[in-house]
């Protein structure tokens, strides 16, 4: 997650399962700071309704965690806080960051046939500055 490895990390794949299962996540990195480590610890938590922002305040409690001290997530909601990286494309189709293996999968007809889909489901969708992805998604930013 923050150090390159997951948490749980094993070569081989019958451990790292065990290791998800039934270990806490290795943290002890001396690069990752207390909140770093707190915050992942508790996103992993074994038992669903323990987990960070399971609660009643759902994403809000996360929010509140000392590791997002920094962001001030009103700018960030108002979109005026320009993002970290903005990729550089080609063209609106344009896959060059995305692995080839993903780009490549074929697709199966069920794919297909949720392809021909044309509802309304995505009307005034939008990543862009002005766009209103939020538009239904009710957001407590309190």
């Amino acid at each position: 997650m923050l150090c390159g490895l997951p948490p749980f990390y094993s070569k081989d794949r019958e451990k790292l399962y065990r290791n998800i299962k039934y270990n806490d996540p290795k943290l002890d990195m001396p690069y990752l700071s207390e909140p770093a480590r707190d915050i992942c610890r508790r996103l992993l938590t074994k038992d669903p309704e323990k987990r960070l922002g399971a609660g009643e305040r759902g994403a809000q409690e996360i929010r509140e965690h000392p590791w997002f001290d920094s962001i001030n997530w009103e700018l960030i909601y108002e979109k005026k806080i320009p993002p970290p990286y903005i990729p550089q494309l080609d063209n609106q189709c344009d896959t060059k960051h995305f692995p080839a293996e993903f780009v490549n999968i074929k697709l199966s007809p069920s794919d297909m046939e949720s392809l021909k889909d044309h509802t309304d489901k995505w009307d005034g969708f939008s990543y862009g500055a002005g766009g209103s992805m939020t538009q239904n998604i009710d957001i407590d930013m309190e």
